[in-house]
């Protein structure tokens, strides 16, 4: 009996297909640009909190 690789399927197909594409595409983006949104927030507002300690009110 011939051994499986791993990521071999039984067609032998390993390509993404147009349809896992489209729906996974738009989850990745998403999830990549709140990561992106919740970095920069906190890159700024680290700044901003450093500027507001040198300057005193």
């Amino acid at each position: 009996m011939k051994r499986q690789r791993l990521g071999e399927n039984t067609g032998g197909i390993t390509q993404v297909t147009g349809v896992e594409f489209i729906l996974f595409a738009p989850f990745i983006t998403v999830v990549m640009l709140c990561f992106l949104l919740v970095s920069v927030s906190a890159i700024l507002y680290s700044i901003l909190k450093v500027k507001s300690l040198m300057i005193p009110f």
